[in-house]
């Protein structure tokens, strides 16, 4: 939790809201942080970067995130990364009515 009682997701920043459904990108999802899953080493993320992360190795993870945000930007669909993109939320969601 930060100063303002916010709580971000650890490797993305974005702000995490538990009163989202669960069927929410946004919503709040355990990450372990270690390798074999040490219960006491956890942290908080989005559930579709902690499902970025399960299916992909930790490299493969960074290099699809710095692809997406290159693409991005040159395509002009988010601002450079000195601007910051906090109103950020997916259109779809994994419920079928999501």
């Amino acid at each position: 939790m930060n100063a303002k009682g916010e709580v971000r997701g650890y490797y993305s920043d974005l702000l995490l809201d538990p009163e989202l459904p669960d069927t929410h990108a946004l919503y709040p999802s355990i990450e372990h942080i270690t390798f074999p899953k040490q219960h006491g080493e956890i942290v908080v993320e989005t559930r579709v970067v902690n499902d970025m992360k399960c299916i992909l190795s930790e490299e493969e993870f960074w290099h699809a995130i710095e692809h997406l945000s290159f693409v991005g930007v040159a395509l002009k669909k988010i601002p450079s990364p000195t601007a910051r993109r906090d109103a950020w939320a997916p259109v779809r969601h994994y419920g079928k009515n999501g």
